[in-house]
């Protein structure tokens, strides 16, 4: 089975603020070899979630894991992402459309809060 992912961020008019996003899935792509991984955007830039399912079903992935790179589970996340997906796996039937969870309940952030106040501290 040939999985792909799709990073999902929010998106910003501001083009340098879409850049952390585009950072973060080239790290994931370096440290994943052979994993076919992309960014999207669900507002405001491109690629949009479509546009990413599209370049994923052309590398002939079985499964693709939608990551939405939010810290709240507010309505992107438990609405709007949720609906994309559904209508990119009706475009896809072959392909199997998975959403990740979101950051919300990782109890990890909390650490990485800390070491940031901390070098706020320094």
């Amino acid at each position: 089975m040939k999985i792909g992912v799709i990073v999902l961020g929010h998106g910003s008019q501001a083009a340098p603020a879409n850049k952390s996003l585009q950072c973060i899935v080239q790290q994931l792509i370096r440290e994943n070899a052979g994993m076919p991984i992309e960014p999207a955007f669900l507002q405001f830039a491109e690629p949009t979630l479509s546009q990413s399912a599209a370049s994923l079903a052309a590398q002939k992935v079985n499964k693709i894991i939608i990551m939405p790179l939010f810290l709240c589970n507010g309505n992107h996340v438990t609405q709007d992402i949720p609906k994309l997906a559904a209508e990119e796996a009706a475009k896809y039937p072959q392909i199997e459309f998975v959403t990740a969870a979101s950051l919300a309940d990782d109890r990890r952030l909390a650490t990485i809060v800390m070491d940031k106040i901390g070098e706020a501290l320094a």
